[in-house]
């Protein structure tokens, strides 16, 4: 399965060189993610009480950026799960400006649990968190 997400470049985006300052594509990046996951039927509310989980946090990110983007610029963000482990996966966004790749990324994300001591733990991925990421269910 594989989420689309368009985003307009505002003047805020941009740093002193009237470029897109780099933490907004990871702003943009959990953003397409959720809309990702919206779209495998799985919202907040959802995972923790389908799944009894406090999220999918992020336990790490990578970006490589192609060429710049500027204000009044459209990208398309298209994420989708690249790597399934057994705690983890990854999402992987593509960036796209008027159809040229201008920016790649991932979030490595963990299916996370609360302990009764406040303490998060990793949990096995549920199938069915699986299946439906993966356009199966």
């Amino acid at each position: 399965m594989k989420s689309n997400l368009i985003v307009q470049v505002e003047f805020g985006d941009t740093d002193p060189a009237q470029i897109v300052f780099y933490p907004h594509f990871f702003r943009w990046f959990d953003a397409s993610a959720w809309h990702l996951f919206l779209k495998a039927g799985l919202t907040m509310n959802g995972l923790r009480d389908d799944f009894g989980l406090n999220g999918l946090p992020i336990v790490e990110a990578n970006s490589k950026f192609i060429s710049p983007v500027r204000f009044t610029e459209t990208l398309e963000i298209t994420s989708y799960v690249g790597t399934w482990n057994r705690k983890t996966f990854d999402v992987v966004h593509e960036v796209r400006k008027d159809g040229d790749l201008c920016a790649e990324g991932f979030e490595r994300r963990v299916c996370a649990q609360m302990n009764d001591d406040g303490s998060m733990r990793a949990i096995e991925i549920p199938d069915d968190i699986r299946n439906r990421l993966s356009g199966e269910g």
